[in-house]
């Protein structure tokens, strides 16, 4: 793994942590409470550049690498891993244009989006319709003759009460015809329709509402070609569950770092509750599935930074990651006994972020089945 860093990416990560420990730190809980996008925190971001850094240099971004990236993300995550993630949102919502969309697209979609901070978000999954079965969506987009009708619902659709553009996936139907899947570029306008945040159990800074479209958009806001929806989406997941499992580490480490204060600071049966041979079995057993994950992120970047492709690897991360998050941030509560349910101490918040992200992105049951099904393959 390449792992060295530039001058100016050592300086984003430092910025990162100066963030994260000031501005991040005292606005979060607020944001957690009252269930809505962190405004001030992304302008505050923003002014710091701090968002949208992986996008290229001739786009309006830093270019940093996905190494240096990861690096950031797990500093900023360790104090609020849904504040986090729907500051990085962009990147995983950008990657289909980036990797997938002509010069007028990148340029009107990708360079301007960045420059104003203003966000793009995928619109995947549907309310009657399993989020892990999305051949079987029910949206389409049907030919016309100046462009295509956009029609159907979608569901937790990230970042989407403060999104200008949607990348919806919906089965297009030419002359009366399915002819595959496709993904749109739909502006936001009249006939989109997004309803307020949904309450969740956790990532509530990160909102999630219905969208439902019945809206007519220009023929070239197709992208990637009619029928070329499943290149696109599985690209895009691919990269997505590369920062989730960005997020899902720092919240680990953020985790850890809770488990540390109070063990080393907690009086119990005559000592420190960290001198308990239990205490240092269970946690120490977590630490190392927690090296063994970050390795892997690192490894996912490496493999992104050179331009290749990684199913297995991020497929893995995010399945081991969700599932590790979910046992230390259980074990953190625990261990801290009433004050890791009270929501003066950030362990309950912890655990509720926690427990979500074994469902988005694919649910580790679906992600365990694709694994096995790749492994299946001639030549695996």
């Amino acid at each position: 793994m390449n792992l060295e860093l530039s001058n100016r990416e050592v300086e984003y990560i430092e910025t990162c942590k100066t963030f994260a420990s000031s501005y991040l730190a005292d606005n979060f809980k607020r944001y957690d409470e009252e269930n809505c996008f962190a405004e001030d925190v992304h302008e505050e971001a923003f002014n710091c550049g701090i968002l949208n850094a992986a996008i290229p240099t001739e786009l309006g971004g830093k270019g940093i690498s996905h190494i240096a990236l990861a690096e950031a993300g797990m500093v900023m995550a360790q104090t609020c891993a849904p504040i986090t993630f729907s500051m990085g949102f962009n990147h995983g919502t950008m990657r289909p244009i980036l990797m997938f969309g002509n010069e007028g697209q990148k340029q009107k979609y990708i360079k301007t989006f960045v420059e104003q901070r203003r966000y793009i978000s995928w619109c995947m999954t549907e309310p009657d319709v399993s989020g892990t079965n999305l051949f079987g969506i029910e949206a389409t987009a049907t030919k016309t003759s100046s462009g295509w009708l956009v029609r159907g619902v979608k569901c937790m659709i990230g970042n989407g009460t403060r999104s200008d553009l949607f990348l919806v996936l919906a089965r297009t139907i030419e002359a009366g015809e399915f002819v595959g899947l496709s993904i749109f570029i739909v502006p936001k306008q009249p006939g989109v329709t997004v309803s307020v945040n949904n309450r969740k159990l956790g990532f509530h800074a990160l909102p999630t509402p219905t969208i439902q479209f019945d809206v007519e958009i220009p023929e070239d806001n197709v992208l990637g070609g009619v029928g070329f929806g499943v290149d696109v989406l599985m690209d895009s997941l691919d990269y997505m569950r590369f920062g989730g499992g960005i997020i899902l580490v720092g919240l680990c480490k953020g985790s850890l770092n809770d488990i540390k204060q109070f063990t080393t600071t907690r009086h119990v049966y005559g000592g420190l509750l960290s001198e308990k041979s239990h205490i240092q079995i269970n946690v120490g057993t977590l630490i190392a599935r927690a090296l063994s994950v970050e390795l892997l992120l690192k490894q996912v970047a490496t493999i992104l930074d050179g331009g290749g492709r990684c199913p297995q690897e991020s497929t893995s991360l995010k399945l081991l990651g969700s599932a590790l998050a979910q046992d230390m941030t259980a074990e953190a509560v625990q261990i801290a006994g009433w004050r890791g349910i009270d929501d003066d101490y950030p362990m309950q918040k912890r655990y509720r972020d926690a427990r979500q992200a074994t469902i988005y992105e694919g649910t580790n049951e679906v992600l365990a089945m694709n694994l096995f099904n790749q492994f299946l393959e001639p030549g695996n």
